[in-house]
């Protein structure tokens, strides 16, 4: 399970992000390799975001280890993306 979060905040994930901006797509099994393949880029088109905003991006991968009854996510750092005026 692959999530994609985009959010105003550094700390954009699960419980931080703006649900008008991330898109909501998850993947299973090799799902995402079939659409995106591997690599380091992952094009986003969206005209949700307001131009000349400052927002960060994160991608989530669920874990099959669960803690407190909760299964949880291992992030990426976050990266901060400057919508052009």
């Amino acid at each position: 399970d692959i999530r994609l979060y985009v959010g105003e905040s550094a700390y954009v994930g699960r419980r931080d992000h703006s649900s008008a901006y991330s898109p909501f797509e998850t993947f299973d099994g090799n799902g995402f390799e079939t659409k995106y393949g591997f690599g380091e880029t992952i094009t986003l088109t969206t005209s949700a975001i307001p131009r000349g905003r400052t927002v960060f991006v994160r991608v989530a991968a669920r874990i099959r280890y669960v803690t407190e009854g909760t299964s949880r996510y291992n992030y990426n750092a976050a990266k901060r993306v400057n919508m052009p005026q």
